[in-house]
């Protein structure tokens, strides 16, 4: 609404919201814990050339009013391919 605050029909826009919200307490089934997985892969290639990337991460986060936990990993492959000119192969 704050875009709409800036604009012409601000004086026609009227928001009231009247129910109180209740305290009640929710059950976390994950206890606070946040996963995450990410991979991604690039290829490319050629007649003589070819690349080939992979790229992955998986973390766990964990934020309670006592603690902040962030536990991560990442891992990264790349292979290059080369066939030199005396058809020799060779791997980066």
């Amino acid at each position: 609404m704050r875009h709409v605050a800036r604009t012409p029909l601000a004086d026609q826009i009227n928001i009231n919201f009247n129910q109180r919200s209740s305290r009640r307490t929710v059950k976390d089934r994950w206890d606070y814990w946040v996963f995450r997985v990410h991979m991604r892969t690039f290829l490319n290639g050629e007649e003589r050339r070819n690349q080939f990337n992979l790229d992955g991460s998986i973390s766990a986060n964990r934020v309670t009013l006592n603690w902040k936990t962030r536990l991560s990993l990442r891992a990264n492959y790349n292979e290059n391919n080369f066939t030199l000119s005396d058809s020799s192969d060779h791997l980066t």
